[in-house]
């Protein structure tokens, strides 16, 4: 398996996301968000309220990074991010967890869809056989009082993919 699918069968595993962008005066600003959709491509969609702060903030500044975590899989993602209010989208995606944020659903006014497109991604992956790996390294560098780094680490357990 080669590193970009390895990256994007990660990806397809989480529900939620860390959304960071850039305030008005410039500062990171990061919020958990759930994900209503992962494409194949990498593509995020997330739904949000049209009148957020997120949308204001992406207005001035599209650049975002997405990070995501569970206890042996890390991704970070960078890309750009748009809005889009395309119905056909939005029906297919709904979902019944909107309905205390968007009580019309799909057709409630408030909601759009936030896209993330993807330019590179990271991933980190400490799952099965990478697991007893890195432990194996990790103690072997503790005991030898050394310093592990990431270039001993095998590509399925990290890598940088463009997208």
């Amino acid at each position: 398996m080669d590193r970009q699918q390895h990256f994007i069968d990660l990806l397809h595993k989480f529900d939620n996301a860390m959304l960071i962008t850039h305030d008005a005066q410039g500062q990171m600003h990061a919020r958990p968000l759930a994900i209503a959709d992962s494409t194949d491509e990498g593509t995020l969609f997330f739904a949000t309220d049209r009148h957020s702060p997120k949308v204001q903030e992406i207005l001035r500044d599209a650049q975002v990074a997405v990070t995501l975590q569970s206890g042996s899989h890390f991704l970070a993602i960078s890309g750009r991010a748009t809005l889009t209010d395309d119905a056909r989208l939005k029906e297919e995606l709904e979902s019944a967890a909107w309905k205390p944020f968007f009580p019309k659903g799909a057709e409630d006014p408030a909601l759009t869809l936030l896209k993330v497109t993807p330019h590179s991604g990271e991933y980190w992956d400490r799952s099965g056989g990478q697991r007893l790996q890195y432990l194996w390294k990790a103690g072997k560098a503790v005991l030898q009082g050394e310093r592990l780094t990431d270039s001993e680490q095998s590509e399925k357990a990290h890598a940088k993919v463009n997208l």
